[in-house]
């Protein structure tokens, strides 16, 4: 998805794209920047769409860097806070690895890490690598694989109490897929709504954000109802819910071993 696209999204925005901070009911996102912040301090919010994070931010750190590689959203975002005179916008593609911007203390990412392309997810992994200053923090939030696949065998399950037989209900769980299909999913790339996007499970965070010099502090689930998933999900369908992984990670002074 290219600037065009979001810059035609951006006016239906709120109702097309789900909204993570208003859906983190522990508050662990704004428990996190709080505990990052500091009068000194720089953040950034990498993909900050039309700014739902940036008060938030703005709250607790000197400057904030808005970054987002649509100009129309980045244009919402400042009408939305004009009061916000430590917010400073950007308009990048973070996945080019953009040299002028500030290394910050705290680096947000929501959903920003989304591309079906390996190429654009490893140059976006890199750029948080150099982005954030060594000792700061990454706060990184991502589709769960995980959750994709609960999800599945779910909707599976709610067809089958209905009475469909097994092995319909298998075949359109897990309908014939091409090679290319295939591939995909076993790289995590799920369609969301018809767009192909990158899942990731737990451990291939780990892996991959520990071979760019950071250290994971926490991984939280940031759980959302059923409702979030299925239209009148019903009754019976409760714990575990859908989640998303949330991911901070330190940046390490040394180089990480290999």
């Amino acid at each position: 998805m290219d600037s065009r696209h979001w810059d035609k999204l951006a006016p239906c925005y709120d109702d097309e794209v789900f909204n993570v901070l208003a859906h983190d009911q522990q508050g662990l996102i704004a428990r996190w920047i709080a505990e990052c912040g500091g009068p000194r301090r720089i953040a950034s919010d990498l993909g900050c769409g039309p700014g739902r994070f940036l008060p938030l931010l703005a709250r607790h750190f000197r400057k904030v860097c808005a970054v987002d590689h649509s100009d129309e959203l980045l244009r919402i975002a400042g009408d939305a806070h004009p009061g916000l005179d430590n917010v400073e916008y950007f308009c990048r593609d973070i996945a080019s690895g953009p040299d002028d911007l500030p290394r910050v203390h705290l680096a947000l990412s929501v959903n920003a890490l989304l591309s079906p392309s390996l190429e654009l997810q490893r140059q976006m992994l890199d750029f948080y690598s150099e982005h954030v200053r060594p000792g700061g923090a990454l706060l990184l939030g991502v589709p769960a694989l995980e959750s994709a696949h609960l999800a599945r065998q779910m909707l599976i399950e709610w067809n089958l109490r209905e009475g469909d037989p097994v092995e319909a209900e298998l075949c359109a769980g897990f309908p014939q897929e091409t090679a290319d299909d295939v591939s995909r999913v076993l790289q995590g790339v799920i369609d969301v709504d018809g767009v192909p996007t990158k899942h990731f499970s737990r451990e291939e965070l780990i892996a991959l954000l520990r071979l760019r010099r950071f250290r994971i502090r926490e991984i939280a689930r940031l759980e959302y109802p059923w409702s979030t998933e299925f239209h009148n999900p019903p009754e019976w369908m409760q714990a575990p819910c859908p989640w998303d992984w949330l991911v901070v990670a330190q940046r390490m002074r040394t180089r990480a071993p290999h």
